[in-house]
């Protein structure tokens, strides 16, 4: 799980305010992106037997609450935890901690959302 605080930046600028609402849009399009890069990259990592893995790979919607947003990634098979943690386990293709080498292979969640945000505006 990768998280990051924006709230300094956000809390500088009007809240309620048209550029508070021109930075939130920004920071949930790039926080929407960003995770389904990731998503993206950890899908090619999974371990494929039968590819039930792999495809069930899904992000939720991006929550608000308070300024802040909430982005969750991962994989719904009931065996998933197992097969990420495992390392145990000789994998033909993929490997173990597919979702988390996938996110540490990510640029800087923070720095990303911030250049986003400073784009937008």
């Amino acid at each position: 799980m990768t998280s990051t605080d924006l709230s300094k930046f956000l809390a500088s600028l009007q809240p309620g305010g048209e550029p508070h609402r021109l930075a939130m849009d920004a920071a949930r399009r790039a926080l929407n992106l960003y995770a389904q890069a990731a998503l993206t990259n950890a899908r090619q990592r999974a371990p494929i037997k039968t590819g039930d893995l792999r495809r069930s790979a899904t992000a939720l919607p991006t929550e608000g609450h308070n300024g802040q947003l909430t982005k969750t990634i991962g994989f719904n098979m009931s065996y998933a935890a197992a097969v990420h943690e495992r390392l145990d386990l000789h994998h033909p293709e993929g490997e173990a901690k597919f979702l988390e080498n996938a996110i540490n292979q990510m640029p800087d969640l923070e720095q990303y959302l911030l250049t986003e945000i400073e784009n937008a505006l």
